[in-house]
C-alpha cells in the first residue's frame, strides 16, 4: 500500500513585496486525518490554502496534494480535493471564490456592482449567515 501522505508541505515560503507571509512552514497530513490551519490573522494561512489548492506557486519550498504539484498539476488535483468555506465571507468574495474553483479570474467586487444594498444583503443571507454588503447601483 503506498505511504505517500495526501498532503506533504517542506519549507513552504511565500512573499507579498517585503512581507514574508509563510517563512518556510513543513507539515503532512496522514490519509483519513482531519487537518486544520489555525493563527491570528496575517499568519498565512489563506495563502497557504491557496498554494494548496494551486492557486499560487510555491515561491519556496516544495507542496506535494496527492503526489503531484498543485499547481503546475492543478488541472489533475483540483477535481480531487475539497475544502471548507470561511463561515462569513463579504459579498464581493463569493463570486471570486466561485471563480477560483473553477479556474477563471473573477472581479467579486465589479460582479455584484449591479446589486442594490437591499438586493446584495438578501443574495448574502441566503448564503453566509445574513450579513450586509455595502454595494450599491
Amino acid at each position: 500500500m503506498d505511504e505517500t501522505p495526501p498532503v506533504s508541505v517542506d519549507g513552504l515560503r511565500q512573499r507579498y513585496g517585503d512581507f514574508e507571509a509563510v517563512a518556510g512552514i513543513s507539515f503532512e497530513v496522514a490519509p483519513g486525518e482531519m487537518f486544520a490551519l489555525l493563527g491570528t490573522n496575517g499568519e498565512g494561512k489563506t495563502t497557504t490554502l491557496e498554494t494548496l489548492e494551486g492557486h499560487r506557486p510555491a515561491q519556496g519550498g516544495t507542496v506535494r496534494v496527492l503526489g503531484r504539484d498543485p499547481y503546475r498539476e492543478r488541472r489533475a488535483v483540483r477535481p480531487r480535493i475539497g475544502f471548507q468555506v470561511p463561515e462569513r465571507l463579504r459579498v464581493a468574495e463569493l463570486p471570486a471564490l466561485r471563480g477560483a474553483r473553477a479556474d477563471i479570474a473573477v472581479d467579486g467586487g465589479r460582479a455584484v456592482a449591479s446589486y442594490t444594498v437591499t438586493e446584495a444583503g438578501a443574495a448574502c443571507t441566503s448564503c453566509c449567515a445574513g450579513q450586509t454588503s455595502t454595494a450599491s447601483s
